[in-house]
């Protein structure tokens, strides 16, 4: 278990916090896009 903790607290917590704030990021532009598209779509093909 300690082990698990040190592992957690070393340097490597920067590069998680690094790649999961990238992670929030694409999934935040890939849903505004599937919005802006899925939008797009149904204006295309009800109008």
């Amino acid at each position: 278990m300690e082990k698990i903790k040190r592992y957690r607290r070393g340097s490597r917590s920067g590069l998680q916090i690094f790649f999961r704030a990238i992670l929030y990021t694409i999934l935040c532009i890939a849903l505004i896009a599937i919005g802006f598209f899925a939008a797009a779509y149904y204006s295309g093909y009800m109008g």
